[in-house]
C-alpha cells in the first residue's frame, strides 16, 4: 500500500515519466475507496431505503469480475 503522504509525489512522477516518453495519454488514475466488511450491514441498519438510495446516487455501486483463467485461458489447459 502506498503511504497518503507520498500518493501526490508519485503521481507527479508517473506523469513525467510517461510525458518524456510520449505516453502520456495511456496514464490514468482514479481515486478508489473499498468499505470494511461491516459496511453494508451498517450501512442498511442504520440508514432507511429512501436515505440509502440517496447514497446511490452520490456513490454509485461498482463492481467488477475477476477471473482465474485471465485472457484467452481455458479449463482445459
Amino acid at each position: 500500500m502506498i503511504p497518503e503522504s507520498a500518493v501526490e509525489s508519485i503521481i507527479g512522477e508517473l506523469q513525467d515519466l510517461f510525458a518524456r516518453h510520449g505516453a502520456g495519454a495511456a496514464l490514468s488514475a482514479k481515486a478508489v475507496f473499498k468499505p470494511t466488511k461491516d459496511f453494508h450491514t451498517a450501512r442498511h441498519t442504520l440508514f432507511t431505503a429512501e436515505q440509502n438510495l440517496e447514497i446511490d446516487k452520490v456513490v454509485p455501486v461498482s463492481a467488477s469480475v475477476k477471473t482465474k483463467l485471465g485472457r484467452g485461458g481455458s479449463y482445459e489447459d
